[in-house]
């Protein structure tokens, strides 16, 4: 992921090193939450809108609805 990033330039161009570091430390980042296992639970937003991820959080948590639809 990172190698494309760089080469494609565009808003990030010239930054590679400043990029890089980033990306690297997002990294290690998450390994050392991934280690802390401090979540009670997770919930996967890849196919769910905003609005049902914040519902589904809310849910899962206990708070009860309504929830309103915005």
């Amino acid at each position: 992921m990172g190698a494309g990033i760089l080469e494609a330039g565009g808003a990030h161009e010239g930054e590679g090193a400043v990029l890089q570091w980033h990306l690297a430390r997002s990294g290690e980042l998450d390994a050392i939450l991934e280690a802390a296992a401090i979540e009670d639970f997770t919930v996967s937003a890849t196919d769910l809108s905003i609005s049902s991820t914040a519902k589904t959080v809310l849910s899962t948590v206990g708070w009860q609805g309504p929830f309103p639809n915005p």
